[in-house]
């Protein structure tokens, strides 16, 4: 899944240039539609790694901040998508493949469905 989401990520960046520009942590949400379970990317320009609150944002109104988890992945329970998303991003991290995205310079980056607890996949440095 990690390709996927790259290819997400690459058309994102392209679509929204500068959108994103006074952000400094990203959160990859996670809920279930009517279609089945969902990503999408929300930006903040501020992070509190002791208070989750920061990632209340609102739902993006931008259809390309949707990513579909593909269907193979459907008919599996919610803790299995929670890991099935974190070793993808955590795999994407840990190769830098976010230095070639709009994630570059975020000082974080998390990911959690939007009833749970944030998962780090990036942290700042302190």
């Amino acid at each position: 899944m990690q390709k996927e989401i790259l290819n997400w990520l690459n058309n994102i960046d392209s679509k929204t240039t500068g959108s994103f520009k006074n952000d400094i942590a990203f959160n990859f949400g996670i809920f279930e539609s009517e279609d089945g379970y969902m990503l999408y990317l929300a930006g903040s320009t501020e992070y509190d790694d002791d208070d989750d609150d920061w990632a209340c944002l609102d739902m993006p109104e931008n259809p390309s901040l949707y990513f579909e988890i593909p269907t193979n992945h459907q008919n599996t329970t919610w803790e299995d998508i929670l890991e099935l998303v974190c070793e993808a991003l955590s795999t994407l991290e840990k190769s830098h493949h976010f230095n070639n995205t709009f994630l570059e310079k975020a000082e974080a980056i998390t990911t959690g469905f939007d009833s749970g607890d944030l998962i780090a996949i990036r942290t700042p440095v302190k």
